[in-house]
């Protein structure tokens, strides 16, 4: 997966289409880094907002609000989370300057994959002392 910008959906979801709309999501979408600012630049006040800058046509973005700041301004400066929430955030909102390129997750999702990676490994290590006991 891929940091990733929110991609609309045109037709009514069945479980294909969720699954079509998830790998998507996963490989992510990026606007040319030359026809919009950082997004960071919408929050400093020191340039033009990425909203202005690199206007998506309407009915690109998905109309979900950012989970940290609850607006639905500047949807090229949105992506999603990898994790299991899959919320929308504000790159700026999440101390980022631009989409990343790879899997990115919020702090939440970011500390449940480490806690179900460290439960996992105890697991197996667990497994692999009861086999050596036999």
């Amino acid at each position: 997966g891929k940091g990733k910008r929110r991609a609309a959906s045109s037709s009514p979801s069945s479980s294909d289409d969720d699954e079509e709309r998830r790998k998507g999501k996963r490989q992510g979408k990026r606007r040319a880094a030359s026809s919009s600012p950082s997004c960071a630049s919408s929050s400093d006040n020191d340039g033009v907002p990425c909203s202005e800058a690199g206007e998506l046509p309407q009915g690109d973005e998905e109309d979900e609000p950012c989970a940290v700041c609850g607006s639905h301004e500047n949807p090229e400066c949105t992506l999603l989370c990898d994790g299991d929430c899959g919320n929308a955030y504000h790159t700026f909102c999440v101390g980022l300057d631009d989409v990343p390129d790879g899997t990115w997750m919020c702090d939440g999702c970011e500390q449940e994959a480490g806690e179900r990676n460290r439960r996992r490994k105890e697991r197996r290590r667990a497994e692999e002392r009861a086999r050596q006991e036999e």
